[in-house]
This record gives structure tokens, C-alpha cells and sequence, in this order.
């Protein structure tokens, strides 16, 4: 392997498939060649060894090494929106150059990254994990409700998160709203948030990411 090759550690989990995405995007692109997927298997506590949390001190997955960053040191990344936004930068792709477009793959990048991703994985631990909690369940589909309308509105006027352009947005969101139905949202009835699904998911590196993503890292 390339002394300088991205490695991504990961697991087949939503935020996983945010960076697997970002990467094959750079690669249909031709601006990144091979990078090495590390697998660090949740259900066997990887994320807790010590060479792991010399990478993410948080213990979580996704994590990203570049061996050689922008000024040729060593950079180690976590948090899904931190990589995202790393990787944009660094090969100059997916980030809007237009301030308010920006401004708006950003806006919409944090709200996965603070609202969504918290929310839903909130729910779908008192759903299918944790000891049953009504009182809980309840307020978590409320809360997740809110925010699938707040979805669905805006994608009533845009074809992207970020407008007319493709983006990390679309990329943060996507793979979290393939799980909807896990959470029994009924796609039908959100006939905006479908039409951008489609529209991303015809993308031939959102379905290698999405699959390498499934894998977690693991050949």
C-alpha cells in the first residue's frame, strides 16, 4: 500500500457509508486513486483499543487518516461533517464555490450531523434496542417527524440540499434517509425526499459507497 493512501476506518453503519460515498465520488471523479478501508468492528469494542483512540479519542467510527495532508503532516479526522468537509477542501469537489450555495451545503451538512443523525439514532435504539420506554419513543418520533417535514419541504423547492448543485450534504443525508423505512416512515407519503433519493441514488459512486459501506470495511 501507498505510503500517502487515505485510510478509512470504518463499520456498516450510516455514517460509515457518508465517507465510502465521498470517496468513490473523488474516484468517478479522478482526483483520488486506491484508498484502504480498515474495518473496526463495533460488536467487539475495536472502537475502544488504544490505537484506535489514538485516531478518534471518542471511540467512533467513521475515522480518517491522510498520511500526507495539505502541508505534507500526517492528519487524523473524525466526526462524518469534519471529513466531509476535509476531503471537499482538499481536492477542491462537492463544496460549493458560491458563498450562499456553501453557506448552504454547510447549513444543511451540521443539521445532519446535530439534529437527524442524533434524533434517529435515538429512535431506532428505543425501537429495536433498548428496554421499551413509551414515554421516549414517543418523543423521539415526534422529534424525527419534525424533521423529516423540515426534509421534505425544502426538497420541494431544490433538487439538492445545497440547490441545483450536488454536494456533501446530499452525501450526509442520503445513506440516513435510506433508513427511514427502518423506522417505519412510509417513503410515500414524503414524495419530495423520494425524488431526490432517486436522483442521488442513480449516482454510480453513491451505490459503491453505499455498498462498500454495507461491508464495513471487510473484503
Amino acid at each position: 500500500l501507498s505510503e500517502t493512501m487515505l485510510e478509512l476506518y470504518t463499520w456498516a453503519t450510516p455514517n460509515g457509508q457518508k465517507v465510502t460515498i465521498m470517496l468513490e465520488e473523488l474516484k468517478e471523479a479522478g482526483s483520488l486513486g486506491e484508498y484502504k478501508l480498515t474495518p473496526v468492528n463495533l460488536a467487539e469494542g475495536e472502537q475502544r483499543q488504544p490505537a484506535f483512540l489514538a485516531i478518534n479519542p471518542h471511540g467512533k467510527i467513521p475515522a480518517l487518516v491522510d498520511p500526507k495532508g495539505t502541508d505534507d503532516s500526517r492528519i487524523c479526522l473524525f466526526e462524518s461533517g469534519s471529513i466531509l468537509i476535509y476531503l471537499a477542501e482538499k481536492f477542491g469537489l462537492f463544496l460549493p464555490k458560491d458563498a450562499s450555495r456553501r453557506a448552504a451545503a454547510l447549513s444543511w451538512t451540521f443539521w445532519q450531523a446535530s439534529s437527524l443523525g442524533p434524533i434517529g439514532g435515538q429512535l431506532y435504539f428505543y425501537m429495536f434496542m433498548g428496554e421499551k420506554n413509551p414515554p421516549a419513543k414517543e418523543r423521539y418520533e415526534t422529534e424525527l417527524m419534525k424533521l423529516v417535514k423540515t426534509l421534505e419541504n425544502h426538497l420541494g423547492e431544490v433538487s439538492f440540499l445545497a440547490g441545483d448543485e450536488y454536494s456533501i450534504a446530499d452525501m450526509m443525508i442520503y445513506p440516513w434517509a435510506q433508513a427511514f423505512p427502518k423506522v417505519e416512515i412510509n417513503m410515500d407519503e414524503y414524495p419530495n425526499i423520494k425524488a431526490w433519493s432517486d436522483r442521488v441514488g442513480q449516482r454510480p459512486a453513491v451505490q459503491r459507497g453505499m455498498e462498500l459501506g454495507k461491508q464495513g470495511g471487510r473484503k
